[in-house]
């Protein structure tokens, strides 16, 4: 059995995405997951943060 080049694997990806074109993903990216923990420091950590300072202050 020979090995595939990386330029084959992606031809063989792009031949099997354009035959199930709305093929649920189930990976993440790695740009979600980098917007997902900035969200959750925005949501959650500052706003604690916030009282927290807002509590010391008074």
């Amino acid at each position: 059995m020979e090995k595939l080049s990386l330029y084959q694997t992606d031809d063989i990806k792009r031949a099997a995405s354009v035959a199930k074109p709305f093929d649920p993903r189930t990976e993440i990216s790695a740009d979600a997951n980098h917007i997902v923990k900035h969200l959750w420091i925005i949501f959650v950590v500052l706003p604690i943060a916030c009282f927290m300072l807002y509590q010391v202050h008074w």
